[in-house]
């Protein structure tokens, strides 16, 4: 479904939300490949767009597919399955119903209660 070059995956991906309610000017992961040294088209299929290269001596990859859940576990279950990278970083807009929680703000889930 990626189209990866599992060789060209980095220890980090960030996984991009390519959805148009999230501000982005241009394709996430194409935005983040112009900040890494060394960018390299790394897969693109028609749902998803890979950049890898990299950052302070770090190998990242960026990912950008659709909006939803479905999505992100597609590129997931094959980049689990077909490369080495160990840290993995979901990027995206979301909604909030805590009064705390003020439009702008960074979200860090944990997935822990």
């Amino acid at each position: 479904m990626t189209a990866i070059d599992p060789r060209k995956v980095g220890d980090y991906v960030l996984v991009f939300v390519r959805d148009p309610l999230c501000a982005y000017g241009e394709d996430p992961a194409l935005e983040v490949s112009k900040r890494l040294q060394n960018p390299t088209l790394a897969g693109q299929s028609g749902m998803f767009t890979t950049w890898s290269g990299t950052y302070k001596n770090a190998r990242v990859t960026a990912i950008s597919g659709g909006s939803g859940g479905p999505e992100a576990e597609l590129c997931m279950v094959e980049l689990l399955q077909h490369t080495e990278a160990s840290t993995y970083l979901r990027v995206g807009g979301s909604g909030g119903t805590n009064e705390r929680v003020h439009p702008g703000d960074v979200v860090i889930a944990s997935g822990r209660s």
